[in-house]
């Protein structure tokens, strides 16, 4: 499927941009290299997100904590 998509796209860029992009194929060393380049990014990300996320729960409990605070004082 992909590799079908890959043609449609060539021959619909040839015709409105008359761009040509090349499509050879990838060695199976190449993909892994794609592959480990994709899920490292993946797992970056993911690792951002988390952190972002614990520091937003903190932050908004300890806003929480001092409304409570001040409600019963």
């Amino acid at each position: 499927m992909f590799s079908h998509l890959k043609t449609q796209l060539n021959t619909e860029s040839q015709k409105q941009f008359k761009t040509d992009f090349k499509t050879t194929s990838l060695s199976d060393l190449e993909k892994q290299k794609i592959k480990n380049k994709i899920r490292k990014q993946a797992k970056q990300n993911t690792k951002i997100v988390v952190v972002l996320t614990v520091f937003f729960l903190i932050l908004i409990s300890l806003l929480a904590i001092k409304m409570l605070e001040g409600l019963l004082s």
